[in-house]
């Protein structure tokens, strides 16, 4: 999961700093999230809300190590 939000905050020309910021959590919640902590389905939305992306990007990554 965390490629695909790497691929968009460098196509964005955001960091993780900013990601955290537009998602009204803390850079620490970014960094657990990018050491493979779970999220919820809402924050996945909203996640994909931010980075202009459709919500099963984040899916395509699990489908294809299946």
């Amino acid at each position: 999961m965390w490629n695909v939000i790497q691929k968009r905050l460098d196509e964005m020309n955001m960091n993780q700093a900013d990601l955290a910021r537009q998602l009204h959590v803390s850079r620490m919640e970014i960094t657990r999230i990018k050491n493979g902590k779970k999220i919820s389905l809402v924050f996945g939305f909203k996640l994909a809300d931010v980075l202009k992306i459709d919500v099963n990007e984040f899916r395509k990554e699990y489908t294809c190590n299946i």
